[in-house]
């Protein structure tokens, strides 16, 4: 599938890096907008923590992914790249309903099939390399966090933002 290990990484890098990108764009859109003004939930992290943390989960994106791409197993790694380009999708797509045009109800029901597909993927990963399947699960974690603040936005502000 790749000759070496270096464009393994850049595969990886490339793929995560341009899905960070169109979802930064996308998020400052909705700073920039209406997220300062709507309610938040309780445990709602201050916003300089936001960055940090998908900065650490992008690089645990990258480097587990690099492992899936250096395994033996072609059949399996194609399975597992699927089931990644649908997760980068799925965030590129939940990114721009819920800060791009507000729809909250609509982006809780993306980020619950987000969960989903990364549960899948992370038991793709792990068959395929245990530890990089084990290094997806903060990545999880976050995001299963992100559907509880999704769902606390729509309880305080209703289903949608109207500009």
């Amino acid at each position: 599938m790749f000759k070496n290990t270096l464009s393994r990484f850049l595969y990886a890098f490339s793929a995560v890096g341009v899905t960070a990108g169109l979802c930064g764009y996308l998020n400052d859109f909705g700073l920039n907008t209406f997220y300062t003004k709507i309610d938040l939930p309780v445990l709602t992290p201050p916003n300089n923590v936001f960055p940090l943390a998908w900065s650490i989960l992008y690089i645990l994106l990258i480097i587990s992914t690099t492992m899936v791409l250096n395994s033996a197993d072609t059949a399996k790694i194609k399975s597992a790249l699927q089931i990644f380009w649908l997760n980068m999708l799925l965030q590129v797509i939940w990114t721009y309903v819920f800060f791009y045009s507000g729809m909250f109800l609509t982006g809780f029901f993306v980020l619950v099939l987000l969960d989903f597909i990364t549960v899948l993927l992370i038991d793709a990963y792990f068959h395929l390399r245990k530890t990089a399947g084990y290094l997806l699960l903060p990545y999880l974690f976050w995001l299963l966090f992100a559907t509880y603040l999704n769902w606390g936005v729509i309880d305080l502000n209703g289903n949608a933002y109207v500009f």
